[in-house]
């Protein structure tokens, strides 16, 4: 790859698996970290960026692990079965703007009701 760390052609990655060393960062910490070091590239300095990761529960509390299919992540849901989507967001032009806000909208299909 020649592209530099302050490009954005380089592509997605990520670690997946369980043999990832305890070095690393998991979890929320690894997220946070994640999205307050992407947030200072040229891509996306000075702009309304949101960044936004969701968790899936049952009703009982056991999260919901996704399942990963070539490009696609989602999570298998069982219908009559109630779940709790939480999203988790971060705004980093907030940091040092207090005053910015934008716009973050989330649609379900027709078929997942809100309790």
């Amino acid at each position: 790859m020649s592209a530099g760390p302050d490009s954005n052609a380089g592509g997605y990655f990520a670690l997946m698996g369980k043999s990832v060393d305890a070095a690393y960062a998991r979890g929320e910490e690894a997220w946070i970290y994640a999205v307050e070091n992407m947030a200072k590239t040229r891509s996306f300095v000075g702009k309304k960026a949101v960044f936004a990761r969701g968790s899936v529960r049952t009703a009982s509390g056991k999260q919901q692990l996704p399942k990963y299919s070539s490009n696609v992540v989602y999570y298998p849901l069982v219908r009559g079965k109630r779940y709790t989507l939480q999203l988790y967001y971060r705004f980093p032009m907030q940091d040092a703007q207090r005053e910015a806000d934008t716009t973050l909208s989330v649609a379900t299909h027709s078929v997942v009701r809100p309790c």
